[in-house]
């Protein structure tokens, strides 16, 4: 895989050097691209579960007791 020199440099002095993908062909890029779109849909799905996750913990906490009186 081709790859280029960045401007970076690592922890050593030494540059970084990114990896480049050409989808030349219509199936690479079609597969490439369904494959970065279903990470994408993953990575989504999992992050607006633990948002609910901690909008349903945040209210089980703030929802008093029966036993607790009000004051």
């Amino acid at each position: 895989m081709p790859s280029y020199k960045t401007k970076q440099t690592d922890k050593d002095g030494k540059s970084v050097y990114q990896d480049v993908c050409y989808p030349i062909t219509k199936e690479f890029r079609e597969k490439l691209y369904d494959t970065l779109k279903d990470a994408y849909e993953q990575a989504k799905e999992q992050k607006q579960e633990e948002a609910r996750g901690s909008v349903s913990n945040d209210t089980r906490e703030q929802v008093p007791d029966k036993d607790t009186p009000l004051r």
